[in-house]
């Protein structure tokens, strides 16, 4: 299996259209595609939250965020934490600071002996 799902891939261009400004809830962040399908089914008011492959810097593989989202305005995103059945660990994050995320690390293409 690639490290990166297609359905991901599909994701993280949903998430590249975005405003930048606006806001997503992350709801997780857990190390494989198939974990985070589980954890996402596991609370049902994420039904409509998608999964995107990120990348933390320095780290060679990608892990896996649950977001739900946009809001235009931070004080919408809250309301919507407050509405849902949203999980002890969810919290409200900037869209930017996902796009930021979502480019693998930097291979260099040199060859060392």
């Amino acid at each position: 299996l690639p490290e990166v799902p297609d359905e991901s891939q599909q994701t993280q261009a949903w998430v590249r259209s975005l405003p930048a400004s606006s806001f997503l809830i992350q709801h997780g962040s857990v190390a494989t595609y198939e974990k985070a399908v589980e954890v996402k089914k596991s609370v049902p008011a994420q039904g409509q939250a998608k999964i995107v492959a990120a990348y933390r810097a320095g780290e060679p593989l990608a892990h896996f965020v649950i977001v739900s989202g946009p809001f235009d305005t931070l004080g919408k995103a809250y309301e919507s934490i407050k509405r849902r059945e949203a999980t002890k660990n969810s919290w409200v994050r900037a869209t930017r600071t996902l796009q930021d995320q979502l480019n693998g690390p930097n291979r260099s293409k040199e060859v060392r002996p």
